[in-house]
């Protein structure tokens, strides 16, 4: 946290009070700063520096709503100030309001073309709208600006995981958690990323150093337990999910992964109660639905089918949790006899599914298949396989092979994202 220039001025007098104030705020004695500040604005009510910097403790204390009542009381004293804004960005951010957000960042920018953290924020904001190309733009300018700034790159890296630039992301972030070890976020934010590209024994690293940063973080109890089940240790993974419950009981996305896992090593008992927290906890919940009727349990309860069956017509869940709730209904209805309405619902599940591939640019690509086949062909020849004719196990017992699938975020990919508040509606990176 760096002064606002206009303070280097400010060395004596009342303004020694302010001063004063800030240090104690960069010192995060958010009290001692707090009480000086509004001893500031009883002898000058209209001081916009002190309701700017109030507004910044409200919002560090979470009190989002306070923050953008005082920073906007700021602003209207002081309109060409480009911190503010940058903070006011902040704060709708937090609050949820992303567009009010975007206008934020773009004010403080055009109040001053060199605020790095105004960029790098709006390359975030920007990134959770999905405007990931204008993104990645900001934050790399934010990243010039500031090359020591970890969230300069950690924001370029979450720009770049949503534009599908994987391997530019892993870049990014792990610049970001080598300026800041301590900071288990982004160790975590890495490791999503890792998961991404199939590189899951390093992606457990990143979660076991978010873990060591912070033993208290859910995100990496929760990430670590899901690459250890891509790594087949079940058990293992079973012992980080709950973890991750036993310190934030109410996350119905956690409660689901467990049953998934419990579910994979026949523990079907616990894996339809884990199932059952998951939709008590988030009643809209289509991928444990899904689960459940994985497990005949549906079948019976006329009224969870019709619950079932309004989240796959509704238009303002992604597509992923429409399929999700149709594959459900068509297995509920399979199980209850119904088959015309089984394949009415199969088929609008499908539909979605395929329209989910297509807006993440993974529709059916007839040229790239007949490319593939056409490469398979040419290298398994009779030749290919005469050279490896003593390879392999000359065993001639059946092999069972199990494909463990963690539950699958909006965007497609296994995520360990940001938010534990419940299940997220529309695209929160």
């Amino acid at each position: 946290m760096t002064a606002p220039k206009h303070f280097e001025r400010r060395q004596k007098g009342p303004a020694a009070d302010l001063i004063a104030a800030f240090n104690y705020h960069k010192a995060r004695r958010l009290d001692q700063a707090e009480a000086l500040y509004r001893k500031i604005l009883k002898k000058a009510p209209g001081n916009h520096d002190a309701l700017h910097l109030l507004g910044v403790i409200a919002l560090d204390r979470g009190c989002a709503e306070q923050a953008i009542e005082l920073i906007g009381k700021a602003l209207a004293i002081q309109p060409r100030f480009p911190q503010a804004h940058s903070n006011l960005g902040n704060a709708f951010l937090a609050s949820g309001r992303t567009a009010n957000a975007v206008g934020s960042y773009r004010r403080a920018i055009a109040l001053d073309s060199r605020l790095a953290e105004a960029y790098t924020n709006l390359g975030k904001a920007l990134t959770d709208q999905g405007e990931f190309t204008a993104a990645i733009e900001n934050c790399l300018r934010g990243a010039e600006l500031a090359p020591g700034m970890a969230d300069a790159h950690n924001n370029l890296g979450n720009a770049l995981r949503g534009a599908g630039r994987l391997e530019e992301a892993a870049a990014a972030l792990r610049r970001a958690a080598a300026l800041a070890p301590q900071r288990a976020d982004l160790h975590a934010n890495l490791g999503n990323v890792l998961l991404d590209l199939k590189q899951f024994r390093e992606a457990a690293g990143s979660y076991q150093r978010a873990i060591a940063a912070n033993p208290n973080y859910t995100r990496g109890y929760f990430g670590l337990a899901t690459s250890l089940r891509f790594l087949g240790e079940i058990d293992a993974a079973i012992d980080n999910y709950r973890k991750a419950i036993s310190l934030h009981p109410n996350q119905a996305i956690v409660w689901n992964a467990l049953g998934a896992a419990l579910r994979s090593l026949g523990r079907f008992d616990e894996a339809i109660d884990a199932f059952r927290r998951a939709t008590a906890i988030a009643p809209d919940f289509a991928d444990a639905y899904r689960n459940l009727a994985a497990c005949q349990q549906l079948a019976a309860d006329e009224q969870e089918i019709a619950h079932v069956a309004k989240l796959m017509a509704r238009e303002d869940i992604s597509l992923e949790d429409r399929a999700a709730a149709g594959f459900a209904l068509g297995k509920a209805l399979d199980d209850a006899d119904r088959f015309d309405e089984t394949f009415a619902a199969y088929a609008q599940a499908n539909r979605n599914f395929h329209d989910a591939l297509v807006a993440r640019g993974q529709g059916f690509d007839a040229e790239a298949l007949h490319r593939s086949v056409d490469e398979t062909m040419a290298r398994f020849t009779p030749e290919f396989f005469a050279a490896r004719r003593d390879w392999g196990n000359p065993s001639e017992l059946p092999v069972f092979i199990s494909r463990h699938s963690p539950f699958r975020h909006k965007s497609g990919r296994a995520d360990c994202g940001k938010s534990f508040a419940g299940i997220r509606r529309g695209r929160t990176q």
